[in-house]
């Protein structure tokens, strides 16, 4: 037999048997009831109609109690829309104003008959969360049958009866009970928006980030408040809005509450462990918003995690707060206020779970509010104590300094007198030493003319034992040394050497400036001629491990097992120019190549050339060369130079994106704008080092 006419059939029968109606299928309403709940699988008859059925045929059948005949299987597949029937009757002498709710996910229409017969389909409304649909009036003693048709949300399966719940309320009632309510609601509300917005304005005023960062996680449990008290389905969702927001916004209060937390008890500075674990969890958190909408919006994502990262999350954190706040009970003063509010919170929630009351939790948030701003200022309090007391010891301290003073003063006053007298009988004496001391003064001048020449003369000594650039040229005549000694004598120094077909250049940085600097920049070049020139060594690495063990060997004082320090900070290069290839090893001073416009820093040992808590052997890096690179070595001189409008360093990111802005010009052009760049930037400031570089371009 065909489906279409296996549904006629059961049309045919469902007429037949609802014949038989009676008063008992009748639902008695009274203007006392508020809330009646029933169990639409014990009162009213489900009907499963054919695909080409209307709405409009309602008039013309009835439905009766089949639940336990060959229909009721039906309830076992929602696949199609189904009708339900009430048939309700009016047993007062009033109207009665109502409207029908579920408590199932799937959608719904009502059709009611009126007094002509003709249905009419009735619109839903939302009510903080609860769905009615449609105003049904009955007048005194008058009855209506309601159908309700429902469709079935998509996959829906196997609904058990007990599920099939419907509401009849009372909305007259209803709303009468609904406005103490709101009104209580909407106070809890107000109170947590006024929390936050004192907290802000706290936060302004004193300056203060701990009070913005409460104010964002009131703010957050403000539109908690308004989620999770219905408001937002009433007044956004079923008017503009269609996108949930309860959970993402419950995350949203969940990380607001760990940053809180973070600020509240300085948990980066007392428990820096604590502090990465909020991180992490945090971090989960702002993932599991998008993952919720995606939930929401794509089939193939399923919300157990949510469901179970919702409820895991708030446990987590809840612990964490009171953990930390026992930890830090007498450490931080705030913790107090911290452990006390999120106890409240934890016992609201439990409230609300075991009873199913959803005040608990909103009064719980607005007292963890402002328990939150009562510590706040009272470490504001204890902070303005401990200035107050700290201005009474210095203003007592003063008062002692002026007594002092007072006593002082009279004391000289009276010695004054007493020296008066004596100073004029040895004023004769004075200005015979007076006499003196200008002699003297001619005498130091002297000496000090005698020891800047001696100076003048070590600078040429020094600038003397400097290579020739001739060494330099050989590799490239594309090359510039920007060399700026602080003094008249520099701790810096550069050095040029040859092994076989092997150039070696080296900028070295000494330890102090001047003529300590100078002694020690003497020591260096002596060495390098040694090691270099004598004995035929060329590698970077071994260079510097050589000069090292000559230094510290050199300066060791032998007094008390002590070791001097003194050393200097270099970068050492090799030229191979059989094989066009580059060795660098560095102590503290890198290198800097640009290739094609791109800058590459080949890194120094973190340790100088000197006795050291650290004396391992220098790394050897080695570079195979390209027509047009330039490099670059240099000391600390200029990136630690102060300047600029504000006075700070000029830094190696200043002179990265100097050397790359004018890496394409020639050497010479270079050196002129680098020394530019250095002069404008120091202006007034003293010069607080010697400055070197050695630029090339191969």
């Amino acid at each position: 037999m065909r489906k279409k006419y296996r549904y006629r059939l059961l049309f045919l029968i469902c007429i037949f048997l609802t014949q038989y109606i009676n008063s008992q299928d009748t639902i008695q309403l009274s203007n006392q009831f508020n809330d009646l709940r029933l169990n639409i699988s014990q009162t009213s008859v489900l009907y499963n109609y054919p695909e080409d059925f209307k709405p409009d045929s309602l008039r013309h059948i009835s439905f009766t109690n089949l639940t336990d005949s060959l229909f009721a299987k039906v309830y076992h597949d929602l696949s199609k829309p189904i009708f339900f029937r009430l048939y309700l009757k009016n047993n007062s002498n009033n109207l009665i104003d109502i409207s029908l709710s579920k408590n199932f996910p799937d959608s719904i229409h009502v059709f009611v008959f009126n007094e002509v017969g003709s249905a009419v389909v009735s619109e839903g409304i939302n009510i903080r969360g609860l769905s009615l649909y449609g105003r049904i009036q009955m007048p005194p003693m008058s009855t209506r049958d309601i159908y309700i048709q429902l469709i079935p949300e998509k996959n829906s399966k196997l609904i058990d009866n007990k599920q099939l719940q419907f509401r009849i309320i009372n909305y007259n009632s209803f709303l009468q009970e609904e406005l103490p309510s709101r009104f209580i609601d909407s106070l809890l509300i107000g109170l947590l928006l006024f929390s936050a917005v004192l907290n802000l304005i706290l936060g302004i005023i004193l300056k203060r980030k701990s009070f913005i960062s409460l104010f964002f996680y009131l703010l957050s449990l403000v539109l908690f408040a308004f989620t999770f008290l219905g408001f937002y389905d009433e007044f956004i969702i079923q008017k503009s809005i269609k996108i949930p927001i309860s959970l993402p916004v419950y995350f949203l209060t969940l990380i607001l509450f760990l940053q809180v937390s973070k600020r509240y008890l300085k948990l980066e500075k007392n428990l820096p462990v604590w502090n990465t674990l909020t991180n992490v969890i945090m971090f989960f958190l702002i993932i599991s918003i998008p993952y919720y909408y995606l939930t929401v919006y794509v089939e193939r994502f399923y919300n157990n995690f949510l469901a179970f990262s919702s409820l895991f999350f708030f446990f987590i954190a809840a612990i964490m707060g009171l953990v930390e706040s026992l930890l830090l009970f007498r450490k931080e003063p705030k913790s107090k206020f911290f452990f006390v509010a999120n106890t409240l919170v934890v016992i609201s929630i439990l409230i609300n779970v075991f009873l199913e009351n959803k005040y608990p939790v909103i009064i719980g948030s607005v007292l963890q509010g402002f328990i939150f701003t009562v510590g706040l200022a009272e470490e504001i309090k204890l902070l303005d104590t401990q200035k107050l007391r700290f201005q009474q010891r210095y203003i007592k301290q003063l008062e002692v300094n002026l007594s002092m003073k007072d006593n002082l003063t009279l004391e000289l006053e009276k010695k004054v007198e007493e020296r008066t007298s004596e100073l004029k009988s040895t004023n004769k004496e004075l200005i015979d030493k007076n006499h003196i001391v200008e002699q003297q003064k001619e005498l130091l001048e002297i000496r000090s003319k005698e020891i800047k020449d001696s100076i003048e003369y070590a600078k040429r000594i020094q600038t003397a034992s400097f290579p020739s650039k001739k060494i330099l040229e050989k590799i490239t005549s594309d090359c510039f040394v920007f060399y700026k000694p602080r003094d008249i004598v520099s701790g810096d120094f550069y050095w040029f050497g040859e092994v076989d077909d092997k150039i070696i250049i080296i900028a070295a940085d000494s330890t102090g400036h001047g003529v300590p600097g100078a002694f020690m920049s003497m020591y260096g070049i002596a060495f390098l001629n040694e090691i270099v020139n004598k004995e035929k060594v060329f590698k970077p690495n071994e260079i510097l491990d050589l000069l090292r063990e000559k230094i510290a060997s050199s300066l060791n004082r032998g007094d008390d097992e002590f070791e001097t320090m003194d050393g200097m900070d270099m970068s050492a290069v090799t030229f191979d120019q059989k094989n066009n290839y580059l060795l660098y090893s560095g102590a503290n001073n890198p290198l800097y190549m640009i290739r094609d416009n791109e800058l590459e820093i080949f890194e120094a040992d973190k340790m100088p050339v000197a006795f050291y808590q650290r004396m391992d052997p220098f790394k050897l890096h080695e570079i195979e060369l390209k027509d047009g690179d330039c490099l670059y070595i240099f000391t600390d001189g200029l990136i630690d130079q102060f300047g600029g409008d504000q006075g700070k360093k000029f830094l190696s990111k200043r002179l990265k994106d100097i050397l790359l802005s004018i890496s394409h010009l020639n050497m010479a052009e270079q050196y002129r704008l680098i020394e530019e760049a250095f002069s404008e930037w120091k202006g007034e400031y003293f010069q607080v080092d010697d400055v070197l570089m050695v630029g090339m371009r191969v």
